[in-house]
């Protein structure tokens, strides 16, 4: 079969968009349906780049940067301010708050608890200090990956000042988050990576399992 002949095309409000046409974003968007919809064939895909560039891959979902405007469900209404479109339920903050604690993502506090994180993707102040920003990173952009926030969650933090900044005064802004995230795709995925990918993902195929009883 001749490749040059073969359309490749994802649908964006019901438009197809040859593979020749794509852009970083619309790849993006690609991994993240993927794994959002087909963990089967992620994990496939996943495997197999790992044993082309014997690298890990991970960073396809922890890492993803926000999807711009359009794409998806993770358009914010037109008016509204940011927000996380957050489903997270209890048991989800609790692993969440595990995970943050065991890594030693906050300065302060040190150890956060279900209900601030709640109060935090409910865009409420806590005066939570990030002191591991790239790790905060990969843990939203997974949950984003798997529909638990919007992509651009980015946006709810600088916009409303939740997160205060570790090495400096002030709050973190729009460029210290999207340089945090970026440089997460520079670097070998570590273990810590790999147990957020899974956490994250047990959270997402129990309540899939919960949805079918």
């Amino acid at each position: 079969m001749d490749s040059k002949k073969v359309m490749f095309a994802i649908i964006d409000n019901g438009k197809e968009k040859r593979l020749q046409e794509w852009n970083k974003a619309d790849a993006l968007f690609f991994c993240g349906v993927l794994r959002r919809e087909r963990t089967d064939l992620y994990d496939y895909v996943r495997e197999v780049l790992q044993k082309m560039n014997s690298v890990q891959t991970d960073a396809i979902g922890y890492c993803l940067e926000p999807m711009p405007e359009g794409y998806g469900k993770c358009k914010q209404e037109e008016g509204k301010k940011p927000s996380f479109n957050s489903i997270l339920n209890e048991d989800d903050l609790k692993q969440l708050a595990d995970l943050s604690n065991e890594f030693g993502v906050f300065a302060e506090p040190r150890q956060v608890t279900p209900r601030i994180l709640a109060a935090f993707f409910r865009m409420e102040q806590t005066g939570l200090k990030v002191k591991k920003l790239r790790i905060l990173c990969a843990m939203l952009s997974s949950l984003a990956s798997y529909g638990f926030i919007t992509y651009n969650w980015q946006s709810p933090i600088y916009t409303h000042r939740l997160l205060r900044a570790y090495k400096k005064d002030g709050y973190l802004n729009r460029s210290d988050l999207s340089t945090a995230n970026g440089a997460i795709h520079a670097v070998l995925m570590d273990e810590r990576m790999s147990k957020i990918g899974t956490v994250i993902k047990k959270l997402k195929l129990t309540r899939e399992g919960k949805k079918k009883h």
